[in-house]
């Protein structure tokens, strides 16, 4: 059973690694590929790019010297399970063993689901006997020695949950992927988007992640690790943040290049490759967790001043900010008890940097300590035309200033399903918040006012 974890797993698995014991010569070694595009869907409409991405990976594979390359597309549940096999055989004793699959997932009570294209899926019981779960993928990879990476493309707005009739009350079901325990050795899984999250299929010929992948994975001296760091920044700087991939696993110290390494070895030609390749993983998990780990290994030196300032910031106060307001009506303590942020608030917001009508929305707020929650909804201003309103989820704190952070994720409603950070202050009379919202290179501020 595949088992949810804190993100900080992450740190603390990829993070822990000695130093090079040796690098791993990609000409020396056995590799083998399977890669799954699952594009025509029977019951649900077509996703145009899965095909497309299993070709590029396919020939950046074929480049950096793979020995067996499995491609397979638009694949039954037979199919699936038949090319599963086939690749069960081919791993066996291989040096590495990789797995890419691009097409729909879900997610049935914690146990991840890769879907075939003649799924029907009417009922959430329907799942374990017309879906392969993601176990049976890892499985397959038991018989690599030095390392197991899964690749999944498969955090679409899946169109099957919508309609899926919900047979058992306590079942729960989501539209991407959740996180899972890489728990076995020399395991990494790699996700196009973070556990629950939606992916984007792409404007254009591919996908975001999988053109990252063509990109980086086999990129001449680019270990792995740093490879994989390198995929999550390109794919989060061509969704402008609203898609950011996420990593689990754990290696051992061996470097490992799908490409080729650099010469004379990683280590002998660039001493930081390493730890550069570790900090970049603590960047990924984002979690002061995670830069303890890395800082236990690594406790001087430039990247140990990197990662205290990135602790640092993970751990500051609550900014105070000063809103359009004037300071005279947002200064002062305000203390939480005697000012709930419970009940119905109206607000808007608006950019600074692009032309752009200011956007109203209502949000339900409801506060416990110093933590906040709520759900709100807004016009579908940039969605598809889905939904005339897009939904979203609340969370976030309020310091005893007054200072309040909030992030606020929308819920796939109209195919959007990025997170925003709101970061404003309450106003000494309580009904009232004033700041600044971001995400990405797009800005601007809002309001909120209590009803």
């Amino acid at each position: 059973m595949i088992r949810h974890v804190a993100s900080a797993l992450l740190g603390a698995l990829c993070i822990v690694v000695g130093l090079a014991a040796g690098v791993t010569s990609a000409s020396a070694e056995r590799r083998v590929a399977l890669l799954i595009g699952n594009s025509a869907y029977q019951s649900n409409a077509q996703l145009p790019n899965p095909i497309r991405d299993v070709e590029a990976i396919r020939q950046v594979l074929q480049s950096a010297g793979f020995d067996e390359i499995i491609p397979a597309t638009d694949l039954t549940l037979t199919g699936m399970k038949q090319a599963l096999r086939r690749f069960e055989d081919a791993a066996q004793g291989a040096d590495v063993a990789m797995v890419y699959y691009s097409g729909h997932g879900i997610e049935v009570n914690g146990q991840n689901y890769l879907v075939p294209v003649d799924a029907r899926l009417m009922s959430d019981r329907d799942v374990p006997d017309e879906a392969v779960p993601l176990d049976r993928v890892l499985s397959a990879l038991d018989g690599a020695r030095q390392l197991k990476l899964v690749l999944l493309d498969a955090c679409r707005d899946n169109p099957f949950v919508s309609t899926m009739q919900r047979r058992t009350a306590t079942r729960s079901v989501t539209r991407g992927l959740g996180r899972v325990e890489a728990g076995a050795p020399n395991l990494l899984i790699a996700y196009a988007a973070e556990p629950g999250r939606v992916a984007f299929d792409g404007d254009g010929q591919v996908s975001p992640f999988s053109k990252a992948i063509s990109r980086h994975l086999a990129a001449d001296g680019a270990e792995i690790r740093l490879a994989l760091g390198r995929i999550r920044d390109d794919v989060s700087m061509m969704t402008d943040a609203r898609q950011i991939p996420y990593f689990s696993g754990s290696l051992g110290g061996r470097e490992i290049y799908l490409g080729r390494p650099m010469a004379g070895g990683g280590s002998a030609s660039d001493p930081d490759a390493t730890i550069r390749a570790d900090y970049q993983m603590a960047q990924a998990a984002g979690t002061i967790e995670a830069w303890d780990a890395f800082l236990r290994r690594y406790p001087t030196g430039f990247y140990a001043d990197l990662a205290e300032q990135s602790r640092r910031k993970l751990s500051r106060p609550i900014a105070s900010l000063t809103p359009s307001g004037g300071p005279s009506e947002f200064t002062g303590v305000v203390p939480i008890a005697t000012l709930p942020l419970d009940g119905t608030w109206s607000g808007q917001y608006t950019y600074t940097n692009l032309k752009q009508n200011p956007v109203p929305f209502a949000v339900s707020l409801n506060g416990m300590g110093d933590r906040v929650t709520g759900l709100s909804s807004e016009p579908n201003t940039f969605g598809n035309k889905s939904t005339t309103q897009l939904r979203a989820t609340w969370a976030g704190r309020v310091a005893a200033d007054g200072g309040i952070v909030l992030t606020k994720t929308y819920d796939g409603s109209g195919g959007v399903s990025h997170s925003i950070t709101y970061r404003g202050r309450l106003n000494r009379a309580g009904d009232v918040i004033e700041g600044e919202w971001q995400v990405g290179t797009n800005r601007g501020r809002f309001t909120l006012s209590r009803q």
